[in-house]
């Protein structure tokens, strides 16, 4: 894997004596977690208490149940041993933001019927990440590299696993917070078929583009790093 910036660094920081007599490692690692997600987070409880000032139907009872999920990657990272890439991080807050903040606390799915779709449509592509960078994380824990077969099936299994759990939330929240977020049996199902459709698109373009870097399994981290050299060889023929 490439290096992965601020988040790993913190890990990799944590480990000295040094950096544990100051605070527990888990903040140590956390912290940079932490900070990315409380942006996202004011901008929900801005949006939210904007909404109610201005008289439109919105759910704050659902943001404030979505605040701690933000919190996450920094539980993965710290408790896990998974630090989520920066890239990860940052297209899962879009992504909730996107979907259940604007679309079932704001109400967004009743005023754009298509906006469903096209969230599930971005979690494919997420999950995707996430599938790719945790055969990478597990090649990195074995020192070895992973069949090309098993690092294409978990890329597409994790988006469709995922689909299916979301779906069940949604059930749930529509059950018992009185959102609006499911329409019957066809809905549900072409909303898990959209996220499948997002997987494969994401997949192709993660395997066309070798991006982003720091999720990718040794296989296409070679194929990316010797099409960086084909380049570098024709641009000093070029010179």
């Amino acid at each position: 894997m490439e290096p992965r910036g601020e988040f790993e660094a913190a890990a990799d920081a944590a480990g000295p004596a040094e950096s544990l007599r100051s605070a527990p490692r888990w903040f140590v690692v956390a912290a940079p977690y932490v900070r990315l997600a409380a942006w996202f987070q004011l901008a929900w409880i801005a949006s939210g208490l904007a909404a109610a000032w201005a008289g439109a139907p919105v759910h704050l009872g659902l943001i404030a149940l979505l605040l701690p999920v933000l919190w996450v990657p920094a539980a993965l990272a710290a408790f896990a041993d998974f630090p989520l890439p920066t890239a990860v991080q940052v297209h899962y807050g879009v992504f909730l933001t996107a979907a259940p903040v604007l679309g079932s606390a704001l109400l967004l799915y009743g005023v754009f019927p298509g906006w469903d779709k096209l969230t599930h449509l971005d979690s494919g592509v997420l999950l995707v990440w996430l599938g790719l960078f945790a055969v990478a994380r597990a090649e990195t824990q074995m020192d070895a590299a992973a069949p090309r077969w098993v690092v294409f099936s978990a890329a597409v299994v994790t988006p469709l696993a995922f689909a299916a759990t979301w779906e069940i939330g949604e059930f749930l929240t529509d059950t018992l917070l009185g959102t609006q977020s499911q329409l019957g049996l066809a809905d549900t199902v072409a909303d898990m078929v959209a996220a499948g459709i997002g997987a494969l698109f994401g997949l192709l373009l993660v395997t066309l583009t070798r991006w982003p870097r720091s999720i990718l399994p040794r296989s296409l981290a070679a194929e990316a790093r010797r099409a960086d050299a084909r380049r570098r060889a024709r641009a000093r023929l070029r010179g």
